[in-house]
């Protein structure tokens, strides 16, 4: 059993990634929510083939091939595209994946929350309720 300090070697995580019948990634989506699939794949050195919606685009950031989800002919074109990545391209999309670490997720929040509190907005009085409106406008 693995304990939670448990750590995978670079090598095992590349042969884990190696284990599929296919040569890059699919994974279906009309929406993905921030494009952790996407980062995943690539961060294995796969090509990737991403929806053109969503937060894949920017996640992406050119290094995966996009297609609309619902064209057959545009999904085609860019799986094609994508067997066609040299390992020059997988390996800038893989050091790319690499700079989306929990450190730096924790370090934006934190400072997205700092940009809040400096924010006028929660300085202002809560909105009246509802029914004390109503209390005060009827009586």
């Amino acid at each position: 059993m693995l304990s939670e300090h448990a750590t995978v070697s670079e090598r095992t995580k590349a042969d884990l990634c190696r284990y599929t019948d296919f040569p890059e990634e699919r994974i279906d989506v009309v929406y993905e929510g921030f494009g952790l699939p996407v980062l995943e794949s690539m961060a294995c050195g796969t090509p990737v083939v991403g929806g053109s919606v969503g937060a894949v685009p920017e996640i992406a950031a050119g290094f995966a091939d996009l297609a609309n989800p619902l064209d057959v002919d545009g999904i085609a074109f860019a799986i094609s595209r994508a067997l066609d990545r040299t390992p020059d391209q997988l390996a800038r999309a893989r050091a790319h994946a690499a700079t989306f670490t929990w450190q730096r997720t924790a370090r934006e929040t934190l400072e997205v929350y700092k940009r809040a509190l400096r924010h006028p907005l929660h300085l202002q009085k809560p909105a009246e309720d509802p029914a004390e409106t109503r209390a005060r406008v009827h009586g």
